[in-house]
């Protein structure tokens, strides 16, 4: 999809889907404003993620689930340490959460930033190995997850 045509309606809800995924991770430590920013933002970062991922032909993704899900919450994760103000995560009962870069949050937020960046790359990790290890035993239990049936055997099973 070339990004200078008009994308379409399923591209403009996704934009706004990705908006509402952008903030997801973010609510309650921002401030009604820094919420319409990154909102704002979710639109061209669903059409950019939307444009990568659909480089690849191995990847099939028809409504952009996948890189909306995938990039608007690490998008969204990561941006806490930017957009955070203290005083609404301290309404939320994270007081211990520092002000933001954008807030002067300083080295205090860039901490926070790597937090972050770890926890993603841990989840991240955790899911692909424990996703290899499920497929890897219904592999070995069903001697195999994909099939082998002919088109003819699918249509008329057993020869009936």
């Amino acid at each position: 999809m070339k990004l200078k045509q008009n994308p379409g309606l399923l591209y403009a809800v996704n934009g706004m889907l990705m908006g509402l995924i952008v903030i997801t991770p973010l609510a309650g430590f921002v401030c009604p404003g820094s919420a319409v920013i990154l909102g704002f933002i979710g639109g061209p970062l669903f059409l950019t993620a939307e444009s990568w991922f659909s480089r690849f032909k191995w990847f099939s993704d028809p409504i952009g689930l996948f890189s909306g899900h995938m990039v608007g919450g690490l998008f969204g994760i990561l941006m806490i340490s930017f957009f955070t103000n203290n005083a609404f995560a301290s309404a939320s009962g994270f007081s211990m959460l520092p002000n933001g870069v954008f807030f002067g949050g300083g080295f205090d937020a860039v901490r926070q930033l790597g937090i972050e960046a770890l926890g993603i790359a841990v989840v991240m990790v955790a899911v692909f190995v424990l996703s290899f290890a499920t497929v890897w035993f219904i592999s070995k239990v069903f001697h195999g997850i994909t099939t082998d049936y002919t088109k003819e055997e699918i249509v008329n099973p057993k020869g009936q």
